[in-house]
């Protein structure tokens, strides 16, 4: 950020939100070192309240290497310790997806899976947020989400979308990771999904549709579908 001058004000206002309201965030890969030391940041800054997932032996002994001393807490979901929750998280599982062919032991079992662990935490409204990703595959991260966490009342669709600083500004970039081919009508919806995540940020947005040919020169079907 120093080196290009991008981004600070929106960095600032970011912080000083966050300051204001600190949230419960999971970090659902804390016994990885620069995951770690992400949470030891939010903790220190205090622009969160960090629940570090991981072996907890491992986490333990990358804090005094670091010297995070905070105290937050630490779950492995996989040692006998969390037995009761974790049957708890099982449980709502199970009776929000046993008609889909989910059994009660599959449930237990993904119960031990951090990310699963990690939105139910968040579906259960024992954490705000997640953070995850750092050492696994997009498609197993998103996928215990899309399961779990359900859409905002009015959504139909969900989408992603990517915050990047400029010289310029902001930019939001949206769908770049979930929606393969969608219509023009799923456009138009993650077009406003993407709107109201910018006015989070207190930015009025612009809106642009974006394809290989913008000015009607060609008549492919998916240049028309941007038009």
């Amino acid at each position: 950020m120093e080196r290009l001058g991008t981004g600070s004000k929106v960095i600032r206002l970011l912080h000083n939100r966050a300051k204001s309201n600190p949230k419960k965030v999971v970090f659902a890969e804390a016994d990885h070192l620069d995951v770690l030391k992400a949470a030891q940041i939010v903790f220190d800054e205090g622009i969160g309240v960090p629940i570090l997932l991981g072996r907890k032996e491992t986490i333990l002994g990358l804090k005094e290497e670091i010297g995070f001393t905070g105290d937050v807490e630490i779950i492995d979901p996989k040692t006998d310790g969390e037995n009761t929750r974790k049957n708890k998280y099982a449980k709502s599982y199970w009776k929000a997806r046993h008609r889909k062919g989910i059994k009660y032991i599959d449930a237990q079992k993904l119960m031990r899976e951090r990310n699963y662990f990690a939105a139910m935490m968040v579906n259960e409204g024992e954490a705000d947020a997640v953070i995850t990703g750092y050492s696994r595959n997009y498609v197993n991260v998103v996928k215990p989400m899309l399961e779990l966490i359900g859409m905002s009342e009015g959504v139909t669709r969900v989408a992603a979308a990517n915050l990047m600083l400029t010289k310029r500004g902001p930019i939001f970039l949206a769908d770049t990771t979930i929606n393969v081919d969608p219509t023009a009508e799923q456009l138009a919806k993650i077009s406003q999904l993407t709107a109201s995540l910018a006015k989070i940020f207190h930015i009025q947005p612009n809106i642009a549709m974006l394809s290989y040919s913008n000015f009607g020169a060609s008549s492919d079907a998916n240049a028309k579908k941007i038009a």
